[in-house]
């Protein structure tokens, strides 16, 4: 069976996780996520565009940077994986690790 748990972001082929060092101005929670999640930026300048896709690169939402402190993507029914938030300015990018868990698995699959 499929667990999310076991996975490592070196189980992902095409999409890698950015040095854990650039991560100090970003954050994302709840990990895992379940509803949804919510990324975080200290340094608003320093990136414009935020998108949540998957590890082959396709874009299921974006939102733009602006003044206010976090950026929310609705996840409820995505299916359990590994998922991304990469964010992206005129000459800063990184890609942050987003691990998606079905909610209440007991009642979906009742």
């Amino acid at each position: 069976m499929f667990d999310v748990d076991q996975i490592g972001i070196n189980d992902v082929a095409k999409l890698k996780e950015t040095d854990a060092n650039s991560f100090e101005d970003v954050t994302v929670s709840p990990i895992p996520a379940t509803e949804y999640f919510i990324v975080s930026i200290e340094s608003k300048n320093k990136y414009k565009k935020v998108e949540f896709i998957n590890d082959c690169g396709k874009v299921f939402e974006y939102d733009y940077v602006s003044d206010y402190n976090g950026i929310s993507f609705d996840v409820f029914g995505f299916p359990k994986n590994i998922y991304f938030a990469r964010l992206t300015g005129d000459s800063n990018s990184m890609i942050k690790k987003v691990m998606i868990k079905i909610p209440y698995p007991e009642i979906i699959f009742k």
